[in-house]
């Protein structure tokens, strides 16, 4: 069973149990894919403290589905997740944009040339350190290479096969070992398993 059908399998082992009353497999849920779907909200909308509100609503409009009426392909319950956070955030820009109806020209002006906030660089740039130097510690050349351009740079898998001439199968081999090389290396720091069982 390959890594892929091992996550379908525990997605669908999680929504069962939800589905049958199991609290326990709610609080997974939450701690397997809450901070995954709060650092795609970042992306989605500026402000942290939304990010973690709209996460928390995501999780409870899953879950509430799940306990109603179940999921038809449980084992894509991630990508359930995924686009429910993704509508929630469109909802919140379409309502945001309707209570603002004239537009605050001189907000704007400043927004388009305001600096972000201290905090937040300094979280980006604390994490972007952290992550350059677990990386550095990695002694496959390779695995720092590609997690470097895959992830942090987002260069596209079809030219990152290219140029380390890798088929697109070889590629996601090579990859899935230089992320969990990457993964025993930040447990060793954090001093804890990553694993949500």
């Amino acid at each position: 069973m390959n890594d892929a059908q091992q996550r379908g399998q525990l997605a669908a082992e999680l929504a069962r149990r939800i589905r049958q009353g199991d609290r326990s497999a709610e609080e997974a849920l939450a701690r397997r894919y809450g901070p995954r779907i709060e650092f795609l909200l970042r992306r989605h909308v500026r402000e942290p403290a939304l990010a973690a509100d709209l996460r928390q609503e995501a999780l409870i409009v899953v879950i509430e589905r799940l306990r109603d009426s179940g999921l038809d392909e449980p084992e894509k319950l991630a990508a359930f997740l995924h686009q429910t956070a993704v509508n929630l955030a469109r909802g919140e820009a379409r309502t945001y944009f309707r209570r603002n109806t004239h537009p605050d020209y001189d907000a704007i002006d400043r927004a388009a040339t305001a600096e972000p906030l201290l905090a937040d660089r300094l979280e980006r740039s604390e994490l972007a350190r952290l992550v350059r130097e677990l990386l550095g510690e990695l002694t496959v050349e390779r695995d720092r290479d590609i997690l470097r351009r895959f992830y942090l740079r987002e260069e596209d898998k079809e030219s990152i096969c290219a140029s380390l001439e890798l088929s697109p199968e070889h590629f996601d081999r090579v990859l899935y070992r230089a992320r969990q090389r990457f993964r025993q290396i930040l447990e060793a720091r954090l001093g804890r398993d990553l694993t949500v069982r």
